[in-house]
């Protein structure tokens, strides 16, 4: 492990009493910091908290049915992320159509872009396609 930190380290497993059960991880001196996964009382979730002198919160759920959210307790989805995201590839699962494109909005699922023939990408708004790109054309 790399640092020069002059450090204190400490875990725990704790019960709260309540019900919720926790394996803590904490740093002191040099750039404090506290880690912790638990699963809150009365749920079934998995939580891991991060916590310094900056701010405490919850930064991950996962829940019992695999949803995962990164900045968000209650994910909706597969993978729900409260805040900016970024990858270097994002890749649809699904090629869309105008009125389910395969990139839409959660408020307004028939409005996105969708890919309606290879080489082409389609916009659609209220269910219907709206402009279409191909290799050679706009229309």
């Amino acid at each position: 492990m790399e640092g020069t930190d002059s450090v204190g380290l400490s875990s725990a497993i704790i019960n709260d009493g309540t019900g919720q059960a926790a394996l803590y991880l904490r740093r002191t001196g040099g750039t404090a910091a506290r880690w912790g996964i638990y699963i809150p009382t009365g749920s079934t979730d998995l939580r891991l908290y991060a916590g310094s002198a900056g701010g405490v919160g919850d930064a991950v759920t996962i829940q019992n049915t695999g949803d995962v959210g990164i900045g968000n307790t209650v994910p909706d989805t597969k993978l729900d992320v409260t805040g900016t995201a970024s990858a270097s590839l994002f890749y649809a699962g699904t090629s869309g159509s105008k009125t389910a494109p395969a990139f839409t909005f959660s408020q307004d699922t028939n409005t996105g872009m969708f890919n309606k023939a290879a080489d082409s990408i389609s916009i659609s708004a209220g269910g219907l396609e709206r402009l279409n790109l191909t290799s050679t054309t706009a229309s």
